[in-house]
C-alpha cells in the first residue's frame, strides 16, 4: 500500500505498463530517420537501449544525447519528432514521452545570458550595418521604448514623423 507523495502521483495519472512506454520509443531505424543518420552509423555507436521483442528501443534521453552528438538536426526538431513518434505509435503514453523529452531538453539547454544594453550593443555592432547600429545605440541609450511594426528592417528603426 502506498502512502504520501507516491499515492498522490499514482492517483493523478495512471502509470503505463513498461511495455507500453517502450513502444512509444523509436527503434533503431526510426531513430536513424529522426536524427538524419544511417542506421549503420547509429548502430556503431554505443547507446543505452531497451529490449522490446526482437528489437531495441531508445529512450528520449538517449535519442537527444545522440542528436546532440551527431548535430544533423536541431534538438527541438528531434524532440518534436520523438513526441510525434510516440503519439503515432503509442498514443496512451505520448504524454509521458513528452514529459521525458521536456525534462531532458531543460537539462541540456544552455542557460541564456542575461540581456544587457552592453551585450545587445556588442552583438548589434558585430552583425548589423553601422547606420542601423547607430540608430539602435541611440534608442537604447535614450531609454525610450522601441516598438517594432510587423516587419523588421531598416524602416522599423526610423522614428515616426509627427
Amino acid at each position: 500500500m502506498l502512502f504520501g507523495w507516491g499515492a498522490r502521483i499514482i492517483a493523478m495519472r495512471p502509470m503505463p505498463a513498461t511495455e507500453d512506454l517502450v513502444m512509444g520509443y523509436p527503434n533503431l531505424r526510426a531513430l536513424a530517420q529522426i536524427l538524419d543518420v544511417s542506421p549503420s552509423t547509429l548502430s556503431s555507436r554505443r547507446m543505452t537501449s531497451l529490449p522490446a521483442g526482437n528489437e531495441k528501443r531508445f529512450s528520449p534521453a538517449t535519442a537527444l544525447e545522440a542528436a546532440d552528438y551527431f548535430r544533423r538536426r536541431p534538438l527541438r526538431a528531434v524532440a518534436d519528432a520523438l513526441i510525434t513518434h510516440a503519439r503515432d505509435n503509442a498514443p496512451t503514453i505520448a504524454y509521458e514521452v513528452a514529459d521525458e523529452v521536456e525534462r531532458m531538453l531543460a537539462h541540456m539547454a544552455p542557460v541564456a545570458d542575461e540581456l544587457t544594453v552592453e551585450g545587445t550593443l556588442k552583438d548589434a555592432r558585430a552583425f548589423l550595418p553601422s547606420d542601423i547600429y547607430e540608430k539602435i545605440e541611440a534608442l537604447l541609450k535614450s531609454g525610450e521604448m522601441l516598438t517594432i511594426p510587423g516587419s523588421i528592417g531598416p524602416s522599423a528603426l526610423e522614428p515616426d514623423g509627427d
